[in-house]
């Protein structure tokens, strides 16, 4: 590693600063599934006209133990 990066790197934050958002989705990145621990994220139902949390694990490795229970997002 060359000499001058280090008080650069020394500098950067360990964490990464809050991102803001105007979403609707009230609990996003806070649900988790009891199962997995994985974050619960939103799908969307017939034509995007209902939402409902489901485990990001069912989602993208179409299998979990919790067997891809959904919670409706309600208004």
């Amino acid at each position: 590693m060359p000499k001058d990066s280090r008080p650069i790197d020394a500098a950067k934050s360990p964490k990464t600063p809050p991102r803001y958002t105007t979403s609707e989705i009230l609990f996003g990145g806070l649900l988790k599934c009891g199962h997995t621990g994985r974050a619960m994220s939103i799908s969307t139902g017939k034509f995007g006209r209902y939402r409902y949390y489901k485990c990001n694990n069912k989602q993208k490795k179409k299998r979990c133990k919790c067997g891809g229970m959904s919670f409706p997002m309600r208004k």
